[in-house]
């Protein structure tokens, strides 16, 4: 299909039968499209809808070297008056968050009359979650991971998302988010006995990238911070960085795994493998919940009907 400029999109829209939602990327249509799927199963009729990803909308140059966020935005503002055929959805990041409040505090987005941002950082965040954990783990690793790794898994999931929220405000302060997607790995990490630290290793990965910065340093210093100690894991979640969070939260599964004996193979695949299947199984659970546990994605779903 043919790029759209804004201009020609909006003829689109105004041509279609159905309603539409503008998204940033693939991750975002993947997880509405199941989540209105599980909605129509529930309630035994089809919703008839189109999401499109804005990558679709690019032959514009008032467009041009803007970010995904940006250009859904700049397009919803443009066809605005087209508001009962077009919603659109992109990740809050960390609009309206102090990140050095103390201790760290999440509030909820305050509702708005059209358009939607995600409750947390970004889509990943709402599989934050010890049970979506676990569960995807026994899924595909039941046969290797043992009772044992499961109870101290649980056990450590606090100090998880601790961690994940360290990693993203230290990675975000030092202008490393870029640079820090894909390094993390188990053998940057140590289990202290009641805590997970980052080791310097990871400065060596992330030199390899072209930065210097002590990136061990900061993340271990933010576990320091009472902003963090004393900030509960329900806030935490939603404050973590969409991408780093979720890689700082599988290696510090692999790192378990690691040293629980298993193989270099499973703890890769714990690490970084099977993303499509990863996420194909946290959003499936995701749709298990209610709309009202989704927000503001059920707003979306409810605008459709």
């Amino acid at each position: 299909m043919s790029a759209y400029s804004i201009e020609g999109y909006g003829v689109a829209l105004a041509l279609r039968s159905s309603k539409t939602i503008l998204v940033e990327g693939p991750s975002d249509k993947r997880v509405l499209s199941r989540l209105i799927l599980q909605h129509d199963i529930r309630k035994g009729q089809r919703t008839r809808f189109v999401i499109d990803e804005v990558a679709l909308i690019s032959n514009d140059e008032n467009l041009s070297c803007k970010g995904s966020k940006e250009k859904v935005e700049l397009i919803a503002s443009a066809l605005e008056k087209l508001s009962s055929k077009l919603n659109w959805l992109v990740d809050r990041e960390w609009e309206g968050i102090d990140l050095d409040a103390d201790p760290m505090q999440f509030h909820v987005p305050p509702a708005r009359a059209w358009g939607r941002r995600t409750k947390g950082h970004s889509i990943e965040n709402y599989w934050f979650r010890d049970k979506f954990l676990s569960d995807y783990l026994k899924m595909f690793f039941g046969e290797t991971l043992t009772f044992d790794f499961f109870n101290a898994l649980s056990e450590r999931f606090d100090s998880i998302i601790r961690i994940a929220a360290a990693y993203s405000f230290a990675s975000k302060r030092l202008g490393t988010l870029s640079r820090s997607i894909g390094l993390v790995k188990a053998v940057h990490l140590d289990w202290t006995g009641d805590s997970y630290i980052v080791r310097q290793s990871l400065n060596v990965a992330l030199k390899t990238r072209g930065c210097d910065e002590d990136l061990a340093a900061a993340v271990n210093a933010e576990l320091e911070k009472s902003s963090i100690r004393n900030a509960s894991i329900a806030v935490l979640q939603w404050l973590c960085h969409g991408h780093l969070g979720e890689e700082m939260i599988r290696a510090c599964a692999a790192q378990l795994a690691r040293a629980s004996g298993c193989s270099d193979e499973t703890v890769e695949a714990i690490e970084r493998g099977a993303r499509a299947e990863k996420m194909a199984h946290d959003v499936d659970r995701l749709a298990e919940l209610d709309i009202e546990q989704v927000e503001p994605l059920g707003d979306l779903i409810s605008w459709l009907e």
